[in-house]
């Protein structure tokens, strides 16, 4: 079985709309190992500007501590800690970012809401790669298809700027699967996520995923996508 890397999970116990206990994030991990996912990075919601970055690191290190001690000994995927944040304009002149990047490292996941990819937009989240050295991941690229000016956030992609993850659940079927689709034959997608958020509630599916893309672009493109996550991983470690 191929080794695979989840790069967007919600599976730290009760601290968002995600994992509502210890017990269903160690039933979300073994669901990831039969899967053949051996690193998941759990991505906690930072939600802009209302959260406090200190309050916010307390709670995920809580959280995380007692994920840890509850997976010790048990033959589960390895488990970084991430978040994923949402845009709020400003915050690429933010001091405290660098505090909310995978592992710390480098990468950052970060979502958006319903706005206007404008000029400012897109100049603040430059500020985060060129003031910060920190290179975003822009979660579930494939949901913001008819936000305006979406191909100027495709453009901070194409260029480097920016790298791209869609959601395994829209590879495989749901209302985004169509741009999703597009977006893995243009060549702009770096990464998949499961996102799962519960065991019933967006389960995981990356081993599907995978078949899928396998099936329809080739081993090639579903190799080189699984590649990126691995060397994502040997990047932040």
């Amino acid at each position: 079985m191929a080794e695979y890397v989840d790069v967007h999970s919600h599976i730290l116990p009760a601290v968002d709309d995600g994992s509502k206990n210890v017990e269903e994030s160690l039933e979300l991990l073994s669901m990831l190992k039969e899967q053949g996912v051996t690193t998941v990075i759990a991505t906690p919601h930072f939600l802009g500007a209302r959260d406090n970055i200190d309050d916010f690191k307390a709670r995920i290190n809580n959280a995380k501590e007692e994920l840890f001690t509850a997976k010790e000994g048990k033959d589960l995927p390895t488990v970084l800690i991430g978040s994923e944040i949402l845009y709020f304009y400003g915050m690429g002149m933010l001091e405290g970012i660098k505090d909310l990047t995978i592992n710390g490292s480098k990468y950052m996941l970060l979502e958006f809401d319903f706005i206007d990819f404008n000029d400012n937009v897109i100049k603040d989240i430059r500020r985060i790669r060129e003031r910060h050295g920190i290179i975003p991941i822009i979660a579930h690229i494939e949901r913001y298809k008819k936000f305006k000016n979406y191909k100027k956030l495709l453009k901070l992609v194409e260029t480097g700027v920016c790298k791209a993850q869609i959601n395994a659940s829209s590879v495989i079927d749901n209302v985004f699967t169509k741009n999703a689709h597009k977006l893995i034959e243009k060549g702009y997608i770096d990464f998949i996520g499961s996102d799962t958020h519960s065991v019933e509630f967006r389960p995981p599916l990356i081993d599907k995923a995978y078949e899928v893309i396998k099936e329809k672009y080739g081993e090639e493109t579903a190799e080189k996508i699984r590649q990126n996550g691995i060397k994502l991983i040997e990047n932040i470690k």
